[in-house]
């Protein structure tokens, strides 16, 4: 067996002739004709075992690959000592040194330049006195990346940022510095350039076959290390404030259509800035689209508030067409304790279109005077004298400021209708806990839920497999809850045995008749919720004809042969509709609006009076409006004749003037009203807007009397947040905002329809 001599077995145990063993990893290693392989797996798994070999051996030969057969393989390295003698350990012809390489193919005859310079020509490219390894390890050492022209290195291990002064380490690599700059300062890392050589060092050695026998051929071998720089004026700036440069391959269209999509989940939907910042969001929005760049949260929070800005500029130009409006407020709490405050104004365009402005979200303390913030709030819009009525969720403080600075007051329809219904089911906690009981139970066992699913799959004229709904607070919910548990009635009273021993209550024939029951009684309650739902705002003409529909439906409902607890809520329920809405046919201008809706005319109320005192109060703001457009035209018709002259009709045209007016004026407002209520009713589903946009040639005048009373609401705010699923998690997600988000999205979203989307820019 041959002699081991080589450095490598001190960190490698021979098994046989052909394989080794990693003494560090336990690696099992072939090596068969050489040991190449070995070599390799020492630099790659265990690189401080190479560089401890090259500081402690100045003939060491650096891990390169050379392919066998040739004598002009590139990249041979080798270290040489010139200041250390090497003749006496020269085997070959001549001066020099054998050494080894890492194939074991080749032999290198190293000369040291001292006596190579002698035999070279003078056009000859001068030697340095350095090796190649040594002078590759010098060139790796400079600081040739763009990163450097913006850090200042500490020590080989820190640098320090010249812009932030922030300490970075770096190491083995600058990829630390270089994501501190692209992240905080909005730093571009450019693309590799094309580079240029800039010096060249050569390396003189003869090499020779070692094919088992040296051989007397030898061969010059040229080993040069080249430092390369980049092309561009080191005077230029690597990195520039712009975009990064996955957000360069980008065109501008493709990336302002891609921020106004993401500033949409603020404006629309209520999210917090800060989710910018979670792990698993920026990871999301990475798969999505990786040339995307997500901006900061500071960034985001600008870009809102200038849009912001912006808006309230729009919004302030739009509110300067206003002739008459509504007011809303809605007043809610987040999570942080915080109240607040947010007010509407709503009007009519030109064009008979409701248009809805949110003037502002103000934080509500302790000390804050509601009053005087409504006031300065109107005052400032420029609206005070134009509001018919302000309409509130119930809200007392609102109530008063209203009270206080003389305006008409509405409380919330919506509102109403749920504190209604609410209050009633308080009644019957007990027959509903039952109820979610036996729900959750079949919703945390799934071995329930799936013999549920089977007695289900048994029953005939069943159409699919359905599912126990819970509910999430809402009385709406509660009931769809209910209804789901009746259709599932036979499945749920088969598996009853199930949970007959545990902590589930047991619902007898009595509970189950009491559930048809509320159902029924419930129902009506939920056609209006729906009704009302269908539009964002609920105009006042429904309340007095909603409310008149509830009243006689539960006054039918009461001669029913229901349950003694089934007769109580619904006396409840009249009882309590009569005393939050009992008097809302008195409101004049929920009168006036139910009289000018052309679905329902002098047939949506109750009284015949309330009816007939309507039509004489339209009647005469009819003819005050009439009178008004005429008077006028009639002054410039009547010229008077000039002073030199004389007319035997002079004195006839005054007596005209001054008695036509008045007479004239209230029968075309008579008139017009006649042929209004001649008219059929328009179908339910119709839009009384567009109504009388339609019919605005027909009736002139009081087409304008609609356009000005119309804008008057029922609700305070958007039905679809007070009764769906979706709005419910809105309000929640709203609730979970800062004071800053809160005044800012809140303002934005409910403007966005007439804002749009064109000064939101990252």
């Amino acid at each position: 067996m041959h002699r081991k001599t080589s450095e490598i077995w001190q960190y490698c145990t021979v098994l046989d002739r052909t394989h080794a063993k990693c003494t560090i990893c336990k690696q099992r290693l072939s090596y068969k004709s050489s040991i190449t392989n070995i070599k390799r797996h020492l630099a790659r798994k265990h690189p401080e075992v190479c560089q401890y070999v090259a500081e402690n051996n100045q003939y060491h030969v650096e891990t390169i690959e050379i392919k066998p057969g040739t004598s002009d393989s590139e990249g041979a390295t080798c270290t040489y000592d010139v200041n250390e003698s090497t003749e006496n350990e020269c085997n070959l012809d001549g001066p020099g040194e054998i050494l080894t390489t890492t194939c074991g193919t080749f032999r290198f005859h190293i000369v040291p330049k001292s006596r190579v310079e002698a035999n070279m020509d003078e056009s000859t490219e001068r030697v340095v006195e350095t090796s190649p390894i040594q002078a590759e390890r010098e060139t790796r050492k400079l600081k040739t990346s763009d990163v450097w022209h913006h850090c200042t290195p500490i020590n080989k291990d820190y640098a320090k940022c010249n812009k932030c002064e922030a300490v970075l380490s770096y190491r083995t690599s600058i990829t630390n510095i270089k994501k501190h700059l692209v992240r905080k300062h909005n730093f571009d890392y450019p693309a590799c350039q094309p580079t240029k050589t800039t010096h060249k060092t050569n390396y003189i050695a003869y090499a020779q076959v070692d094919d088992q026998q040296p051989s007397t051929s030898e061969a010059e071998i040229d080993i040069s290390v080249t430092k390369t720089e980049p092309m561009c004026d080191e005077s230029s700036p690597a990195f520039h404030h712009t975009y990064s440069k996955k957000r360069d391959s980008q065109s501008l269209n493709t990336k302002s259509r891609m921020d106004h999509k993401f500033l949409d989940i603020f404006v629309k939907d209520y999210q917090p800035c800060r989710i910018v910042e979670d792990l698993g969001f920026r990871s999301f929005v990475k798969s999505l689209n990786s040339s995307y760049v997500l901006p900061s949260k500071q960034q985001i929070l600008k870009t809102l508030t200038l849009a912001y800005g912006k808006c309230l500029s729009d919004m302030k130009e739009h509110a300067q067409s206003i002739k008459e409006c509504c007011l809303t407020t809605e007043s809610w709490t987040s999570e942080f304790s915080d109240s607040f405050l947010s007010v509407t104004v709503h009007f009519i365009d030109e064009e008979f279109t409701m248009k809805s402005i949110l003037l502002e979200c103000i934080q509500i303390c302790a000390s804050t005077d509601v009053t005087k913030e409504l006031q300065r709030i109107t005052e400032e819009w420029d609206i005070t004298q134009k509001i018919l009525l302000v309409v509130s969720d119930n809200d007392t403080n609102v109530q008063n400021a209203a009270l206080e600075l003389q305006l008409n007051h509405f409380g919330c329809f919506a509102h109403t209708i749920n504190f209604v219904v609410q209050d009633a089911l308080s009644s019957i906690d007990f027959l509903l806990e039952k109820v979610k009981s036996v729900v959750i139970y079949f919703k945390m066992n799934s071995e329930a839920n799936s013999k549920l699913l089977i007695c289900q799959a048994n029953i005939e004229d069943r159409v699919g497999l359905k599912k126990l709904i819970q509910d999430d607070g809402r009385w709406i919910s509660e009931l769809r809850m209910l209804e789901r548990f009746l259709e599932l009635e036979e499945g749920i009273k088969q598996t009853s045995l199930l949970y007959q021993d545990m902590n589930v209550s047991q619902l007898t024939e009595e509970d189950w008749t009491m559930t048809r029951e509320l159902c029924q009684v419930l129902k009506p309650f939920e056609t209006v919720a729906n009704f009302i739902s269908s539009d964002k705002y609920t105009n006042a003409s429904l309340v007095i004809v909603l409310t008149k529909e509830l009243d006689d439906a539960l006054e039918e409902m009461r001669l029913n042969n229901f349950s003694q607890t089934i007769n109580d809520i619904i006396l409840k329920l009249k009882s309590s509709l009569q005393e939050q809405l009992g008097s809302v046919e008195s409101a004049e201008a929920l009168a006036l609006c139910t009289y000018l809706d052309p679905r329902f005319k002098n047939l949506g109320f109750s009284s015949a009076e309330v009816a007939d005192a309507t039509k004489l109060h339209l009647v005469e703001l009819l003819s005050n409006k009439i009178t008004d457009q005429t008077i006028n035209i009639d002054a410039n018709e009547i010229k008077e004749e000039p002073s030199s002259s004389f007319s035997i009709w002079q004195s006839f045209k005054k007596r005209v003037n001054e008695c036509k007016q008045p007479g004239n004026s209230k029968s075309k407002a008579v008139i017009e009203v006649e042929r209004y209520l001649e008219d059929e009713l328009t179908d339910q589903q119709k839009n009384p807007l567009e109504w009388w946009r339609e019919s605005r040639g027909i009736y002139p005048c009081m087409s304008v009397i609609a356009q000005e009373i119309m804008c008057v609401l029922g609700t305070a705010v958007p039905s679809d947040r007070m009764f769906t699923r979706s709005g419910f998690a809105l309000n929640l997600r709203r609730n979970c905002l800062s004071s800053d988000e809160v005044r800012i999205l809140t303002f934005l979203n409910s403007n966005y329809a007439l804002f749009g989307r064109k000064n939101f820019d990252i």
